[in-house]
Protein backbone atom coordinates (compact mmCIF):
# COMPACT_ATOMS: atom_id res chain seq x y z
CA UNK A 1 0.00 0.00 0.00
CA UNK A 2 1.29 3.48 -0.79
CA UNK A 3 1.91 5.66 2.23
CA UNK A 4 2.02 9.37 2.82
CA UNK A 5 4.62 10.39 5.38
CA UNK A 6 3.83 13.59 7.24
CA UNK A 7 6.73 15.32 8.97
CA UNK A 8 5.87 18.08 11.41
CA UNK A 9 7.86 21.16 12.22
CA UNK A 10 11.13 20.33 13.94
CA UNK A 11 11.37 21.42 17.56
CA UNK A 12 15.02 22.54 17.45
CA UNK A 13 16.37 24.56 20.33
CA UNK A 14 19.90 25.86 20.65
CA UNK A 15 22.01 28.33 22.57
CA UNK A 16 24.13 31.05 21.05
CA UNK A 17 26.87 28.45 20.72
CA UNK A 18 24.46 26.25 18.73
CA UNK A 19 24.27 23.47 21.30
CA UNK A 20 21.63 21.09 19.97
CA UNK A 21 19.06 19.58 22.31
CA UNK A 22 17.54 16.15 22.00
CA UNK A 23 14.04 14.87 22.77
CA UNK A 24 13.75 14.38 26.53
CA UNK A 25 16.29 17.09 27.35
CA UNK A 26 15.40 19.97 29.64
CA UNK A 27 14.50 22.98 27.49
CA UNK A 28 17.24 25.54 28.13
CA UNK A 29 15.08 28.35 26.73
CA UNK A 30 12.95 27.94 29.86
CA UNK A 31 14.61 29.86 32.70
CA UNK A 32 18.03 29.16 31.03
CA UNK A 33 18.34 25.66 32.53
CA UNK A 34 14.98 24.03 31.87
CA UNK A 35 13.42 24.49 35.27
CA UNK A 36 12.27 27.19 37.64
CA UNK A 37 11.62 27.18 41.39
CA UNK A 38 9.56 29.78 43.25
CA UNK A 39 9.26 30.58 46.93
CA UNK A 40 5.77 32.01 47.36
CA UNK A 41 6.08 34.01 50.60
CA UNK A 42 9.70 33.74 51.76
CA UNK A 43 10.51 31.88 53.85
CA UNK A 44 7.71 29.38 53.25
CA UNK A 45 6.81 25.75 52.59
CA UNK A 46 5.15 25.68 49.18
CA UNK A 47 3.56 22.79 47.31
CA UNK A 48 2.45 23.06 43.66
CA UNK A 49 -0.42 20.65 42.98
CA UNK A 50 -2.01 21.68 39.65
CA UNK A 51 -1.29 23.60 36.47
CA UNK A 52 -3.11 25.15 33.50
CA UNK A 53 -1.90 26.82 30.31
CA UNK A 54 -3.35 30.05 28.99
CA UNK A 55 -3.95 30.51 25.24
CA UNK A 56 -1.16 33.10 25.17
CA UNK A 57 1.36 30.57 26.50
CA UNK A 58 1.55 31.81 30.07
CA UNK A 59 1.62 29.11 32.73
CA UNK A 60 -0.53 29.03 35.88
CA UNK A 61 0.48 26.85 38.82
CA UNK A 62 -1.48 26.54 42.07
CA UNK A 63 -1.23 24.78 45.42
CA UNK A 64 -0.48 25.78 49.00
CA UNK A 65 1.94 27.92 50.96
CA UNK A 66 2.67 28.26 54.66
CA UNK A 67 5.30 30.08 56.72
CA UNK A 68 7.69 27.68 58.49
CA UNK A 69 6.91 28.73 62.05
CA UNK A 70 5.08 26.27 64.30
CA UNK A 71 1.33 26.66 63.92
CA UNK A 72 1.53 28.31 60.52
CA UNK A 73 -1.56 27.74 58.40
CA UNK A 74 -1.62 26.76 54.75
CA UNK A 75 -3.10 29.36 52.41
CA UNK A 76 -4.08 29.20 48.75
CA UNK A 77 -1.12 29.93 46.49
CA UNK A 78 -0.92 30.70 42.77
CA UNK A 79 1.95 31.69 40.51
CA UNK A 80 1.90 32.72 36.87
CA UNK A 81 4.90 32.40 34.59
CA UNK A 82 5.70 33.85 31.22
CA UNK A 83 6.51 31.32 28.45
CA UNK A 84 10.23 31.76 29.19
CA UNK A 85 9.77 30.77 32.85
CA UNK A 86 10.00 34.22 34.43
CA UNK A 87 7.27 35.31 36.85
CA UNK A 88 4.54 37.40 35.22
CA UNK A 89 4.52 40.89 36.80
CA UNK A 90 0.99 41.55 35.51
CA UNK A 91 -0.28 38.89 37.94
CA UNK A 92 -0.67 40.70 41.28
CA UNK A 93 2.47 42.77 40.47
CA UNK A 94 4.99 40.01 41.32
CA UNK A 95 3.54 36.91 39.66
CA UNK A 96 2.32 35.40 42.95
CA UNK A 97 -0.99 35.39 44.83
CA UNK A 98 -1.91 34.03 48.27
CA UNK A 99 -5.40 33.87 49.79
CA UNK A 100 -6.53 32.75 53.24
CA UNK A 101 -10.10 31.40 53.43
CA UNK A 102 -10.70 29.06 56.37
CA UNK A 103 -9.79 29.05 60.03
CA UNK A 104 -6.67 26.95 59.47
CA UNK A 105 -5.54 25.20 56.28
CA UNK A 106 -6.51 25.93 52.67
CA UNK A 107 -5.23 23.97 49.67
CA UNK A 108 -5.70 23.94 45.91
CA UNK A 109 -5.62 20.74 43.86
CA UNK A 110 -7.40 21.78 40.64
CA UNK A 111 -7.36 24.72 38.24
CA UNK A 112 -9.09 25.71 34.99
CA UNK A 113 -9.17 28.83 32.83
CA UNK A 114 -12.43 30.27 31.50
CA UNK A 115 -12.75 31.62 27.98
CA UNK A 116 -12.80 35.15 29.41
CA UNK A 117 -9.46 34.56 31.13
CA UNK A 118 -10.82 34.20 34.64
CA UNK A 119 -9.20 31.48 36.74
CA UNK A 120 -11.26 28.87 38.60
CA UNK A 121 -9.60 26.82 41.33
CA UNK A 122 -10.78 24.07 43.64
CA UNK A 123 -9.51 22.33 46.75
CA UNK A 124 -10.31 22.31 50.43
CA UNK A 125 -10.65 24.67 53.36
CA UNK A 126 -10.55 23.74 57.03
CA UNK A 127 -13.32 25.06 59.25
CA UNK A 128 -13.35 24.49 63.00
CA UNK A 129 -16.06 22.02 63.92
CA UNK A 130 -16.53 20.80 60.35
CA UNK A 131 -13.10 19.73 59.12
CA UNK A 132 -12.09 20.04 55.46
CA UNK A 133 -14.81 21.30 53.10
CA UNK A 134 -15.14 21.73 49.34
CA UNK A 135 -13.61 25.04 48.27
CA UNK A 136 -14.15 26.77 44.92
CA UNK A 137 -12.72 30.20 44.14
CA UNK A 138 -12.48 32.39 41.05
CA UNK A 139 -9.84 34.99 40.27
CA UNK A 140 -9.72 37.69 37.66
CA UNK A 141 -6.94 37.51 35.09
CA UNK A 142 -4.86 39.98 37.14
CA UNK A 143 -4.92 37.74 40.23
CA UNK A 144 -7.59 39.57 42.20
CA UNK A 145 -10.58 37.65 43.56
CA UNK A 146 -13.65 37.88 41.32
CA UNK A 147 -16.44 39.29 43.49
CA UNK A 148 -19.06 38.31 40.89
CA UNK A 149 -18.54 34.72 42.08
CA UNK A 150 -20.65 34.24 45.22
CA UNK A 151 -20.19 37.89 46.18
CA UNK A 152 -16.67 37.39 47.60
CA UNK A 153 -14.86 35.32 44.98
CA UNK A 154 -15.08 31.96 46.75
CA UNK A 155 -17.42 29.54 48.51
CA UNK A 156 -17.11 26.47 50.74
CA UNK A 157 -19.56 23.56 50.95
CA UNK A 158 -19.94 20.75 53.45
CA UNK A 159 -20.62 17.80 51.14
CA UNK A 160 -20.32 14.72 53.38
CA UNK A 161 -21.05 13.94 57.00
CA UNK A 162 -17.38 13.54 57.97
CA UNK A 163 -14.36 15.88 58.07
CA UNK A 164 -12.63 15.03 54.76
CA UNK A 165 -14.27 16.74 51.76
CA UNK A 166 -11.80 17.77 49.04
CA UNK A 167 -11.95 18.80 45.38
CA UNK A 168 -9.31 17.23 43.12
CA UNK A 169 -10.57 18.15 39.64
CA UNK A 170 -12.39 20.97 37.82
CA UNK A 171 -14.03 21.02 34.38
CA UNK A 172 -15.76 23.92 32.64
CA UNK A 173 -18.88 23.31 30.58
CA UNK A 174 -19.69 25.13 27.35
CA UNK A 175 -22.49 26.99 29.19
CA UNK A 176 -19.89 28.32 31.69
CA UNK A 177 -21.11 26.10 34.53
CA UNK A 178 -18.35 24.73 36.76
CA UNK A 179 -18.15 21.02 37.62
CA UNK A 180 -15.90 19.79 40.43
CA UNK A 181 -15.05 16.27 41.56
CA UNK A 182 -13.28 14.78 44.53
CA UNK A 183 -14.21 12.99 47.70
CA UNK A 184 -16.71 13.38 50.53
CA UNK A 185 -16.43 11.73 53.91
CA UNK A 186 -19.18 9.43 55.18
CA UNK A 187 -17.61 9.34 58.63
CA UNK A 188 -16.09 5.87 58.21
CA UNK A 189 -14.76 6.13 54.64
CA UNK A 190 -14.63 8.43 51.63
CA UNK A 191 -16.98 8.39 48.62
CA UNK A 192 -16.69 9.90 45.15
CA UNK A 193 -18.31 13.33 45.08
CA UNK A 194 -19.30 15.87 42.43
CA UNK A 195 -20.86 19.30 42.50
CA UNK A 196 -21.91 21.72 39.79
CA UNK A 197 -22.03 25.49 40.16
CA UNK A 198 -23.66 28.19 38.10
CA UNK A 199 -21.37 30.94 36.73
CA UNK A 200 -22.36 33.18 39.66
CA UNK A 201 -21.13 30.61 42.19
CA UNK A 202 -24.51 29.22 43.29
CA UNK A 203 -25.08 25.48 43.31
CA UNK A 204 -26.85 24.28 40.16
CA UNK A 205 -30.11 22.64 41.29
CA UNK A 206 -30.67 21.12 37.84
CA UNK A 207 -27.82 18.75 38.66
CA UNK A 208 -29.13 15.87 40.78
CA UNK A 209 -31.72 18.15 42.40
CA UNK A 210 -29.35 20.05 44.70
CA UNK A 211 -26.13 20.40 42.69
CA UNK A 212 -24.34 17.63 44.60
CA UNK A 213 -23.68 13.91 43.99
CA UNK A 214 -22.07 11.49 46.44
CA UNK A 215 -21.47 8.02 45.00
CA UNK A 216 -20.26 4.91 46.83
CA UNK A 217 -18.78 2.18 44.61
CA UNK A 218 -16.75 -0.17 46.83
CA UNK A 219 -16.85 -1.09 50.48
CA UNK A 220 -13.75 0.99 51.20
CA UNK A 221 -12.63 4.42 50.12
CA UNK A 222 -13.80 5.73 46.73
CA UNK A 223 -12.26 8.94 45.39
CA UNK A 224 -12.40 10.91 42.13
CA UNK A 225 -9.23 12.65 40.93
CA UNK A 226 -9.78 13.33 37.24
CA UNK A 227 -12.72 14.56 35.19
CA UNK A 228 -13.68 15.51 31.64
CA UNK A 229 -16.89 16.89 30.16
CA UNK A 230 -17.75 15.31 26.81
CA UNK A 231 -19.10 17.43 23.91
CA UNK A 232 -22.58 15.96 24.54
CA UNK A 233 -22.52 17.25 28.13
CA UNK A 234 -21.88 13.92 29.84
CA UNK A 235 -19.37 13.98 32.68
CA UNK A 236 -16.72 11.28 33.14
CA UNK A 237 -14.78 11.00 36.39
CA UNK A 238 -11.77 8.81 37.14
CA UNK A 239 -10.34 7.66 40.44
CA UNK A 240 -10.38 4.48 42.44
CA UNK A 241 -12.60 2.27 44.52
CA UNK A 242 -11.87 -0.73 46.70
CA UNK A 243 -12.32 -2.69 49.87
CA UNK A 244 -9.45 -1.19 51.84
CA UNK A 245 -6.76 -3.59 50.62
CA UNK A 246 -7.39 -3.87 46.87
CA UNK A 247 -8.09 -0.63 44.97
CA UNK A 248 -8.97 -0.54 41.26
CA UNK A 249 -9.11 2.12 38.56
CA UNK A 250 -12.70 3.37 38.58
CA UNK A 251 -14.52 5.48 35.98
CA UNK A 252 -18.10 6.71 36.19
CA UNK A 253 -20.11 8.60 33.59
CA UNK A 254 -23.04 10.84 34.42
CA UNK A 255 -25.65 12.38 32.18
CA UNK A 256 -25.90 16.17 32.16
CA UNK A 257 -28.59 16.02 34.86
CA UNK A 258 -26.37 14.02 37.22
CA UNK A 259 -27.85 10.54 36.66
CA UNK A 260 -25.46 7.66 36.02
CA UNK A 261 -25.30 6.90 32.29
CA UNK A 262 -26.47 3.30 31.64
CA UNK A 263 -24.87 3.32 28.17
CA UNK A 264 -21.48 3.32 29.89
CA UNK A 265 -20.79 -0.34 30.76
CA UNK A 266 -24.54 -0.84 31.48
CA UNK A 267 -24.55 0.82 34.91
CA UNK A 268 -22.45 3.95 34.41
CA UNK A 269 -19.43 2.58 36.29
CA UNK A 270 -16.30 0.75 35.09
CA UNK A 271 -13.57 -0.73 37.27
CA UNK A 272 -10.22 -1.98 35.98
CA UNK A 273 -7.66 -4.02 37.89
CA UNK A 274 -3.99 -4.56 37.11
CA UNK A 275 -3.87 -7.28 39.76
CA UNK A 276 -4.01 -7.54 43.55
CA UNK A 277 -2.99 -4.38 45.34
CA UNK A 278 -3.32 -0.65 44.88
CA UNK A 279 -4.36 0.54 41.41
CA UNK A 280 -5.46 4.17 41.31
CA UNK A 281 -6.34 6.56 38.50
CA UNK A 282 -5.36 10.17 39.11
CA UNK A 283 -5.99 11.73 35.72
CA UNK A 284 -8.18 11.41 32.64
CA UNK A 285 -8.24 12.80 29.09
CA UNK A 286 -10.69 12.65 26.21
CA UNK A 287 -9.30 11.94 22.74
CA UNK A 288 -10.81 13.72 19.71
CA UNK A 289 -12.36 10.40 18.60
CA UNK A 290 -14.17 10.04 21.94
CA UNK A 291 -11.94 7.36 23.45
CA UNK A 292 -10.99 7.90 27.09
CA UNK A 293 -7.50 7.62 28.56
CA UNK A 294 -6.95 7.26 32.31
CA UNK A 295 -3.58 7.29 34.04
CA UNK A 296 -2.20 6.71 37.49
CA UNK A 297 -0.35 4.08 39.47
CA UNK A 298 -0.56 0.31 39.74
CA UNK A 299 0.97 -2.28 42.06
CA UNK A 300 3.34 -4.82 40.55
CA UNK A 301 4.37 -6.95 43.49
CA UNK A 302 6.44 -4.74 45.81
CA UNK A 303 6.76 -2.05 43.12
CA UNK A 304 4.51 0.88 42.24
CA UNK A 305 4.50 1.75 38.53
CA UNK A 306 3.10 4.17 35.99
CA UNK A 307 -0.18 2.83 34.57
CA UNK A 308 -2.39 3.79 31.61
CA UNK A 309 -5.75 2.46 30.43
CA UNK A 310 -7.70 3.39 27.31
CA UNK A 311 -11.45 2.83 27.01
CA UNK A 312 -13.84 2.93 24.10
CA UNK A 313 -16.75 5.35 24.08
CA UNK A 314 -18.98 2.78 25.84
CA UNK A 315 -16.50 2.00 28.63
CA UNK A 316 -15.05 -1.20 27.16
CA UNK A 317 -11.29 -1.64 27.23
CA UNK A 318 -9.76 -0.53 23.93
CA UNK A 319 -7.87 -3.62 22.75
CA UNK A 320 -5.94 -1.61 20.14
CA UNK A 321 -4.08 -0.01 23.04
CA UNK A 322 -1.21 -2.19 24.25
CA UNK A 323 -3.16 -5.32 23.09
CA UNK A 324 -5.41 -5.46 26.17
CA UNK A 325 -6.26 -1.80 26.79
CA UNK A 326 -3.77 -1.47 29.66
CA UNK A 327 -0.09 -0.73 30.03
CA UNK A 328 2.10 -0.68 33.12
CA UNK A 329 5.74 0.38 33.12
CA UNK A 330 8.21 -0.12 35.93
CA UNK A 331 10.63 2.66 35.11
CA UNK A 332 11.83 2.42 38.71
CA UNK A 333 10.83 0.49 41.83
CA UNK A 334 8.68 3.37 43.05
CA UNK A 335 7.07 5.72 40.54
CA UNK A 336 3.74 7.47 40.99
CA UNK A 337 1.97 9.01 37.99
CA UNK A 338 -0.23 11.91 39.03
CA UNK A 339 -1.25 13.55 35.75
CA UNK A 340 -1.57 12.89 32.02
CA UNK A 341 -2.04 15.00 28.90
CA UNK A 342 -2.52 14.38 25.19
CA UNK A 343 0.05 15.52 22.67
CA UNK A 344 -1.25 17.34 19.56
CA UNK A 345 -0.23 14.34 17.42
CA UNK A 346 -2.09 11.73 19.49
CA UNK A 347 0.74 10.59 21.74
CA UNK A 348 0.18 10.48 25.50
CA UNK A 349 2.41 11.93 28.19
CA UNK A 350 2.15 11.09 31.86
CA UNK A 351 4.04 12.70 34.71
CA UNK A 352 4.70 12.21 38.38
CA UNK A 353 7.44 11.10 40.74
CA UNK A 354 10.18 8.49 40.69
CA UNK A 355 11.70 8.03 44.11
CA UNK A 356 12.51 11.65 44.93
CA UNK A 357 12.57 13.16 41.46
CA UNK A 358 10.33 14.43 38.68
CA UNK A 359 9.49 11.80 36.06
CA UNK A 360 7.70 12.11 32.73
CA UNK A 361 6.99 9.35 30.21
CA UNK A 362 5.83 9.59 26.60
CA UNK A 363 3.77 6.89 24.88
CA UNK A 364 2.79 6.34 21.29
CA UNK A 365 -0.91 6.28 20.47
CA UNK A 366 -0.87 2.46 20.60
CA UNK A 367 0.38 2.42 24.21
CA UNK A 368 4.02 1.57 23.51
CA UNK A 369 6.77 3.78 24.99
CA UNK A 370 7.99 6.41 22.53
CA UNK A 371 11.71 5.64 22.39
CA UNK A 372 12.39 8.86 20.48
CA UNK A 373 11.98 10.54 23.87
CA UNK A 374 15.20 10.18 25.86
CA UNK A 375 15.95 6.85 24.18
CA UNK A 376 13.50 4.78 26.22
CA UNK A 377 10.36 6.92 26.51
CA UNK A 378 11.00 8.23 30.01
CA UNK A 379 12.97 11.05 31.60
CA UNK A 380 13.59 11.90 35.25
CA UNK A 381 14.89 15.12 36.78
CA UNK A 382 15.95 15.71 40.37
CA UNK A 383 15.75 19.21 41.80
CA UNK A 384 16.87 18.35 45.32
CA UNK A 385 14.04 16.09 46.60
CA UNK A 386 11.25 16.76 44.12
CA UNK A 387 7.73 15.51 43.46
CA UNK A 388 5.84 15.94 40.19
CA UNK A 389 2.09 16.54 40.43
CA UNK A 390 0.76 18.07 37.19
CA UNK A 391 1.69 17.71 33.53
CA UNK A 392 0.67 19.87 30.56
CA UNK A 393 1.56 20.03 26.87
CA UNK A 394 2.18 23.27 25.02
CA UNK A 395 0.90 23.80 21.48
CA UNK A 396 4.48 23.33 20.21
CA UNK A 397 4.63 19.89 21.85
CA UNK A 398 6.93 20.78 24.75
CA UNK A 399 6.03 19.06 28.02
CA UNK A 400 5.69 20.91 31.34
CA UNK A 401 5.73 19.15 34.72
CA UNK A 402 4.92 21.09 37.89
CA UNK A 403 5.37 20.03 41.49
CA UNK A 404 7.46 20.63 44.56
CA UNK A 405 11.20 20.84 45.20
CA UNK A 406 12.49 20.31 48.75
CA UNK A 407 15.71 22.23 49.39
CA UNK A 408 18.41 21.57 52.04
CA UNK A 409 16.92 24.35 54.16
CA UNK A 410 13.90 22.00 54.57
CA UNK A 411 11.74 24.49 52.70
CA UNK A 412 9.59 23.37 49.76
CA UNK A 413 9.23 25.57 46.69
CA UNK A 414 7.01 25.51 43.61
CA UNK A 415 8.94 23.85 40.77
CA UNK A 416 8.26 23.65 37.03
CA UNK A 417 10.37 21.82 34.42
CA UNK A 418 10.04 21.84 30.63
CA UNK A 419 11.17 19.13 28.24
CA UNK A 420 11.90 19.07 24.53
CA UNK A 421 9.96 16.52 22.49
CA UNK A 422 10.90 14.85 19.25
CA UNK A 423 10.52 15.58 15.59
CA UNK A 424 7.23 13.85 14.90
CA UNK A 425 7.19 11.60 11.85
CA UNK A 426 3.86 9.95 11.15
CA UNK A 427 3.22 7.55 8.28
CA UNK A 428 -0.36 7.67 7.12
CA UNK A 429 -1.59 4.57 5.34
CA UNK A 430 -4.31 6.35 3.45
CA UNK A 431 -7.54 4.47 3.89
CA UNK A 432 -6.17 2.52 6.86
CA UNK A 433 -5.60 2.93 10.57
CA UNK A 434 -3.27 5.82 11.30
CA UNK A 435 -2.02 8.20 13.93
CA UNK A 436 -2.93 11.86 13.46
CA UNK A 437 -0.13 14.22 12.38
CA UNK A 438 0.84 17.43 14.11
CA UNK A 439 0.11 20.72 12.37
CA UNK A 440 2.42 23.46 13.57
CA UNK A 441 1.22 25.50 15.32
CA UNK A 442 -2.06 23.99 16.51
CA UNK A 443 -4.20 25.86 17.68
CA UNK A 444 -3.79 28.12 14.65
CA UNK A 445 -4.04 31.89 14.61
CA UNK A 446 -3.93 32.97 10.98
CA UNK A 447 -1.15 30.82 9.55
CA UNK A 448 0.35 27.36 10.01
CA UNK A 449 2.63 25.08 8.06
CA UNK A 450 2.28 21.45 7.02
CA UNK A 451 5.49 19.72 5.97
CA UNK A 452 5.54 16.21 4.62
CA UNK A 453 7.52 13.88 2.44
CA UNK A 454 6.05 11.71 -0.28
CA UNK A 455 7.58 8.32 -0.88
CA UNK A 456 6.18 8.28 -4.41
CA UNK A 457 4.41 10.63 -6.80
CA UNK A 458 0.85 11.29 -5.60
CA UNK A 459 -2.12 13.44 -6.61
CA UNK A 460 -2.89 15.21 -3.33
CA UNK A 461 -5.98 17.08 -2.14
CA UNK A 462 -5.96 19.00 1.15
CA UNK A 463 -9.17 20.54 2.49
CA UNK A 464 -10.25 22.23 5.71
CA UNK A 465 -13.69 20.93 6.73
CA UNK A 466 -16.09 21.69 9.54
CA UNK A 467 -17.23 18.91 11.86
CA UNK A 468 -20.21 18.20 9.60
CA UNK A 469 -17.91 17.49 6.65
CA UNK A 470 -18.53 20.72 4.75
CA UNK A 471 -15.52 22.16 2.94
CA UNK A 472 -14.41 25.48 4.42
CA UNK A 473 -11.27 25.95 2.35
CA UNK A 474 -9.31 23.95 -0.23
CA UNK A 475 -5.51 24.20 -0.19
CA UNK A 476 -4.68 21.59 -2.84
CA UNK A 477 -7.12 20.03 -5.30
CA UNK A 478 -5.75 16.97 -7.07
CA UNK A 479 -2.31 18.52 -7.31
CA UNK A 480 0.39 16.15 -8.58
CA UNK A 481 3.37 16.16 -6.25
CA UNK A 482 6.59 14.27 -6.90
CA UNK A 483 8.29 12.06 -4.36
CA UNK A 484 10.27 14.03 -1.81
CA UNK A 485 9.80 16.85 0.72
CA UNK A 486 6.73 19.08 0.42
CA UNK A 487 5.64 22.19 2.26
CA UNK A 488 2.10 23.58 2.30
CA UNK A 489 1.21 26.92 3.87
CA UNK A 490 -2.14 26.89 5.66
CA UNK A 491 -3.82 30.29 5.82
CA UNK A 492 -6.96 30.67 7.94
CA UNK A 493 -8.37 34.12 7.35
CA UNK A 494 -10.43 36.14 9.82
CA UNK A 495 -13.49 35.04 7.82
CA UNK A 496 -13.06 31.54 9.24
CA UNK A 497 -14.75 31.51 12.65
CA UNK A 498 -12.81 30.27 15.69
CA UNK A 499 -13.53 26.64 16.48
CA UNK A 500 -12.59 23.04 15.75
CA UNK A 501 -12.09 21.79 12.19
CA UNK A 502 -10.71 18.78 10.35
CA UNK A 503 -7.81 19.05 7.92
CA UNK A 504 -8.40 16.22 5.44
CA UNK A 505 -5.54 14.95 3.27
CA UNK A 506 -6.47 12.58 0.46
CA UNK A 507 -5.12 10.76 -2.55
CA UNK A 508 -6.34 7.93 -4.73
CA UNK A 509 -5.38 5.55 -1.93
CA UNK A 510 -7.81 7.06 0.60
CA UNK A 511 -7.88 9.91 3.10
CA UNK A 512 -6.80 10.88 6.58
CA UNK A 513 -7.91 13.70 8.86
CA UNK A 514 -6.39 15.61 11.75
CA UNK A 515 -8.24 17.90 14.11
CA UNK A 516 -7.13 21.53 14.16
CA UNK A 517 -8.32 24.46 16.23
CA UNK A 518 -8.74 27.99 14.87
CA UNK A 519 -8.17 30.57 17.59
Amino acid sequence: MRTLTLITAVVAIGTSSAVAQLPGDLDITFSTDGFVTTEIQPPSWDNAMCMALQPDGRILVAGTSTPPQIGGSYVLALARYMPDGTLDPSFDSDGKVTTAIGTMDDALYAIAIQQDGKIVVGGSSFENGSGYLFLVARYNADGSLDSSFNGVGWRIDDIGVGPEDRIFSIALQADEKIVVAGRASSGTHEDMALARYNPDGSLDNTFSGDGIIVSSVGSGNDEAYGMVVQPNGRIVIAGFSGDGTDDDFTLARFDADGALDPSFDSDGIVTTSFGPGIDRAFSIALQPDGRIVAGGMASNGPEINFALVRYGTDGDLDLTFSDDGKTINGFSALCFARSLALMPDGRITIGGTSGYGFMVALYNADGTPDISFSGDGVQSTSIEDSYGNAVAVQTDGKILLAGTANFPSDLNHFAVVRYITSLNIDVLELGGTHQAPLISPNPIGLNATLEYELRSTERITIRLEDLEGRTVKTYLNGTVQAAGPQRVALELSDAIAPGTYLLTISSAQGSASVQVVKE
